[in-house]
């Protein structure tokens, strides 16, 4: 009954050792308002923005450090943060801050914030941002004069990118190609999602690259995410006249 007793007491004992050791998960995703809140209420948080110089030159959340994701000293530079401070990171999209979120927990930070879809989502929900040097108030073409550039007349095919969007600069080749090849009976447009926001809010997207397919004028088909030439010559071809 004592060996029992005492086999008990050193299984909780070590159990509790092992918990207590066990480090906080702090990878933890925001969406705008939330992040904005839980950003001012937690005492010493460090608020780290990835974009590059370009994207912060247009607009940015105050009181952010900046290092660039994209730059060969970023792993050398988060290095030298304090561990200690919760941070809250974000991008243009929320693809560069997950990674870079995962980044900082690896290194042993324990309070790790990631802004769901980035700058452009906490635009989206009408936050506040600080004017850069290359600020343009102007959120994009009206959806009416997007819609006056659908070819009613033939499949459009509409790719919304952004110029920092990797997944979306994968895109390009293939696409310049089927403009050539297939302009005569499709129509390919390239929308830069970053200079029509407006867009973005009309259609209720938030991620990029985003693909919209249009028949007889009208949105047929969406899909979110990087395609290859194939698939984005599959998706065209189910929406083709048979007889073309």
């Amino acid at each position: 009954m004592i060996l029992l007793s005492f086999i008990r007491i050193f299984i909780f004992t070590i159990a509790a050792l092992m918990m207590s050791r066990t480090p906080v998960q702090a990878q933890v995703k925001l969406k705008a308002r939330e992040f904005k809140q839980t950003l001012e209420n937690t005492p010493n948080a460090l608020l780290l923005d990835v974009r590059t110089q370009k994207e912060i030159d247009r607009s940015y959340l105050p009181d952010a450090i900046y290092l660039d994701f994209y730059d060969s000293t970023f792993s050398t530079m988060i290095d030298r943060l304090d561990t200690s401070r919760p941070v809250f990171v974000y991008c243009a999209i929320g693809v560069r801050s997950a990674d870079a979120a995962a980044m900082l927990a690896q290194r042993g930070f324990r309070q790790v914030y990631d802004l769901k879809g980035g700058i452009i989502n906490w635009k989206l929900a009408g936050l506040e941002v600080k004017k850069g040097k290359d600020f343009d108030p102007v959120t994009g073409m009206p959806k009416k004069e997007f819609e006056a550039m659908i070819d009613p007349g033939k499949v459009t095919f509409v790719d919304f990118y952004a110029p920092w969007c990797a997944p979306c600069k994968r895109m390009v080749p293939a696409l310049d190609s089927m403009r050539t090849q297939m302009g005569n009976r499709v129509k390919i447009l390239t929308i830069n999602a970053d200079d029509n926001l407006s867009l973005m809010k009309a259609y209720k997207f938030n991620t990029l690259p985003y693909i919209m397919v249009f028949k007889n004028g009208k949105r047929v088909e969406t899909f979110s995410g990087e395609m290859t030439r194939s698939e984005m010559e599959a998706m065209i071809k189910k929406h083709e006249d048979p007889n073309l």
